[in-house]
């Protein structure tokens, strides 16, 4: 039985990791010291205070600065290849006005007890940092920007840059990634994501009309009338659909999917079509995106595109003059990932 809260008092965000048969958790302590204690559990249920990461005050300055900034979100992590453990964490200066001050660093250690390395400074781009260890070896830092422009959404852009352990330090500078498209938390599959946003806004602009397919599941059954109305275009807020292609993949009593291509991208689209038509959305995903489909990714996996998938995307996409298939440093940086 889990008692909540499982770690009770003063342990803002909580990242966990497992080494083994051990959990580990670490959380955030602004402008308190020592720094990022760490909680162990073999059941993820009960937990005890283990050791703290920053114990020499002489490794992180948190001198002079206001309540609630400091160390901010750690995020631990462990490499089983290096056997190796990897906290990133940001040190929060200020929050003047609508603009984040934060430097963001990496320490490592063979031992969750330490000894623990001296502070790598990656860079002040973000903030909430994490550590990426990509199958192939190499190790991204990825960190949230927070918009600072007027009526722009917030919190912002993701940001990702490579981190080299042999040079103790980012290659680069940190790139936006861009999502093509979104999914609501309800959703499920293709996401695509590009560090050119001149090429994310191409995909996604309403004039380029790129399919997005999907295989949703409807309960409890789907009339000719109910197809029709989806494919020649619906009302919803005001504003008519654009006609979609809808086939009916298989048919028992009280359940049926159905094939959706829709070349718009309207907020929760197919959700406000079937609660039109009186249809319980079940299940929903994203199989194809344009050219570039699902296959067998599964959830939390992710590829890069093929040459022929990014030309093909090209090619539906050129009609928009800025948009162009190369990302400005000279790599193909397009991904699919399964969400």
């Amino acid at each position: 039985m889990i008692v909540n809260p499982i770690l009770p008092g003063f342990n803002p965000d909580p990242c966990i990791c497992r080494k083994g048969d051990d959990y580990y958790m670490a959380v955030s302590t602004f402008e308190w010291f020592p720094g990022i204690p760490v909680y162990h559990s073999r059941d993820l249920k009960n937990w005890e205070l283990y050791t703290h990461v920053i114990t020499d005050d002489e490794k992180v300055d948190l001198k002079k600065l206001p309540s609630a900034k400091g160390i901010w979100a750690p995020c631990l992590t462990y490499c089983e290849e290096e056997d190796m453990f990897y906290v990133v964490y940001g040190v929060m200066n200020s929050m003047n006005a609508r603009y984040f001050d934060v430097d963001n660093f990496l320490i490592c250690a063979k031992d969750i007890r330490g000894p623990w390395s001296e502070p790598v400074y990656l860079h002040s781009s973000g903030f909430d940092a994490s550590l990426f260890h990509d199958t192939n070896g190499k190790k991204y830092v990825v960190s949230l920007e927070w918009e600072t422009r007027e009526g722009y959404e917030k919190p912002g852009a993701i940001c990702m840059v490579e981190y080299s352990p042999e040079k103790k330090e980012i290659i680069g500078y940190p790139k936006r990634i861009y999502p093509v498209g979104r999914l609501d938390k309800d959703s499920e599959g293709l996401i695509l994501m590009t560090n050119d946003g001149e090429f994310a806004n191409a995909m996604t602009h309403p004039s380029m009309h790129i399919p997005k397919t999907y295989r949703v599941t409807v309960r409890p059954s789907i009339t000719e009338d109910q197809i029709t109305e989806m494919t020649v275009g619906m009302m919803i807020d005001g504003k008519k659909t654009a006609p979609a292609q809808v086939n009916v993949i298989s048919q028992e009593p009280g359940r049926v999917v159905l094939e959706i291509i829709l070349y718009e991208g309207r907020n929760r689209q197919i959700r406000n079509m079937c609660e039109q038509l009186g249809l319980e959305v079940a299940r929903l995903k994203r199989v194809a995106c344009g050219p570039v489909k699902l296959g067998m990714l599964q959830p939390g996996e992710y590829r890069r595109l093929t040459a022929e998938e990014v030309k093909k995307l090209n090619t539906a996409a050129k009609s928009n003059k800025n948009a162009g298939i190369e990302s400005r440093d000279g790599h193909d940086n397009r991904k699919a990932y399964r969400r």
